[in-house]
């Protein structure tokens, strides 16, 4: 989350302490940002401040978590991490019952891109994947001239996961994968695996 992005932050029921810390900082920060915590004394506070829809249900609120693991108090429920909650590689390939093509490498110079055109019969769907050794802005766009996105551009950094992804229900076209490097001294060392296959 980017610092600007923040709204209000709300403490509630801190310890002494943290209030006590509070009132020292905040003689250092400016009032914009002095008014984005709020520390909450009790639960009918936070509802003076938001609706009761979005308050977990132990605040006083109506909130539920439904994303598991999570209870009626509205909260999350902690537990311990176990493999099976890690993200595997090429998760998207083994959920289609697709094998995953060979890998392709490419050198991209600084503040240059590299596409990768790809066509997409009627009734197949498109998956990649692909890992760089640092900061590449991906997107796939159909039609050369127009540039219209399929998938959004973004700065992405796969070095130690490779960034995958699956599009179905395309209609049939020509599609680009673009990769550009925005660094003004390095080169990106790109590795890629592009597919087309029937749903």
């Amino acid at each position: 989350m980017y610092p600007g992005m923040v709204q209000k932050i709300f403490l509630v029921n801190p310890p002494k302490l943290v209030s006590a810390l509070w009132g020292l900082v905040k003689r250092f920060l400016n009032d914009k940002n002095c008014n984005l915590v709020e520390i909450v004394g009790n639960n009918k506070e936070l509802l003076q401040y938001l609706p009761k829809s979005f308050v977990p249900k132990e605040f006083g609120g109506d909130f539920v978590n439904s994303v598991p693991p999570g209870d009626e108090s509205g909260m999350s429920q902690r537990r311990k991490i176990t493999a099976d909650d890690h993200l595997r590689s090429y998760e998207v390939y083994r959920k289609k019952g697709i094998p995953r093509a060979k890998p392709n490498h490419q050198d991209i110079a600084t503040k240059s891109a590299f596409t990768y055109v790809v066509d997409v019969p009627s009734g197949h769907v498109l998956l990649w994947d692909f890992s760089a050794n640092h900061e590449v802005d991906f997107m796939i766009y159909v039609d050369g001239n127009k540039r219209e996105l399929v998938y959004p551009r973004l700065r992405l950094i796969s070095t130690k996961l490779p960034e995958e992804g699956c599009i179905e229900n395309l209609p049939p076209n020509q599609y680009t994968f673009e990769f550009y490097n925005g660094s003004n001294f390095f080169n990106l060392k790109l590795d890629y695996s592009i597919s087309v296959a029937p749903v």
